[in-house]
């Protein structure tokens, strides 16, 4: 979820910043699920910044395929009823049908995915990757200030006329159901500021927030001991940012709340093009806006494994 942010204009400056993860303490009920079909399929992965390569593969509809999330040093996920660090925390996953997948990636904590599988064969690899920002280019005559550094680097070394070899597919994420979200933080996090002092920093926020015209929304809760905060700051159409804030030793940990919320890329995309139609079309703020919401709507979750030998040849993933 945390492209829009990662791509998006600051907006206001605050003593603590945060990108992704929407949510509160309260369970999403999980939507029904359909009788499990025979899957054989493999999916990849990968970052917005081509980093972070990953696969994972199904056969024959086996019940489960466990996996394990790496938990670093310096590295915490906080669930309702655990705390981990320093260690792999063992997760699973099952595909439900080719376009429906379930996801633990620790105990107590769930979301599924539903997808939609998308032709690729003959598209820019490019535009398959990053839709939306050829256009933004062309409409600014070049790499304008608001493109990010890895998306224009691509355009202007590996440029946009590799395309993809016939049977390359992708899987578009439609929807995200979470069953219980989860937070992660590290020590990267810590903010040198006493917990107690959150309240100021609320107000601080609230009051800089309305100053630009936004609104704000304020949830806590309790996990196992550890009491946090999640500031959401809010315009018209929905969130433009998240701030989630963990009491770890009576200190601020800036951290993500990963999976708290339901996500449905329509509306996300939808969102921001609504936002940019409040800018001239022939200004960079709208062109970015809708190369925004043109992502948002149609890049994709995971890549076939003829699409994702492509994308190598065409950049290496790291």
């Amino acid at each position: 979820m945390d492209v829009k942010y990662k791509l998006s204009i600051a907006i206001f400056s605050i003593y603590l910043t945060a990108c992704g993860g929407g949510g509160g303490d309260s369970s999403v009920k999980e939507e029904p699920k359909p009788e499990p079909a025979v899957v054989s399929q493999s999916y990849y992965s990968f970052n917005f910044d081509f980093e972070n390569y990953r696969s994972f593969s199904y056969f024959n509809n086996e019940p489960t395929r466990s996996y394990m999330t790496d938990v670093g040093w310096g590295e915490y996920l906080l669930t309702q009823q655990s705390l981990y660090t320093d260690m792999k925390v063992k997760g699973d996953t099952r595909a439900i049908n080719e376009l429906t997948l379930y996801f633990s990636d620790a105990p107590n904590v769930a979301r599924t995915e539903y997808l939609k599988k998308t032709n690729l064969s003959g598209i820019s690899i490019f535009d398959g990757v990053y839709p939306g920002f050829q256009g933004f280019f062309k409409a600014m005559n070049g790499t304008p200030i608001y493109a990010n550094e890895k998306i224009a680097s691509l355009y202007v070394n590996a440029g946009v006329e590799q395309t993809f070899p016939p049977g390359s597919a992708c899987y578009h994420l439609e929807k995200s159901v979470p069953t219980k979200p989860y937070i992660w933080f590290t020590h990267s996090g810590f903010k040198d500021i006493a917990y107690s002092y959150m309240p100021q920093l609320i107000e601080s926020w609230k009051k800089d927030a309305k100053s630009y015209g936004y609104t704000t929304r304020v949830t806590s809760g309790k996990w196992n001991a550890y009491p946090w905060t999640k500031v959401q700051i809010l315009d018209k159409y929905g969130v433009v940012n998240s701030i989630v804030v963990v009491n770890y030793q009576g200190m601020m940990f800036e951290a993500e709340m990963v999976d708290g919320e339901v996500f449905e890329q329509s509306k996300d995309a939808a969102a921001y093009l609504k936002r940019a139609q409040q800018f001239d079309p022939a200004s960079e703020a709208y062109q970015h806006r809708l190369a925004i919401s043109t992502y948002i709507g149609n890049n994709c979750k995971y890549y076939n494994d003829i699409a994702i030998a492509a994308i190598q040849r065409y950049n290496a993933i790291s």
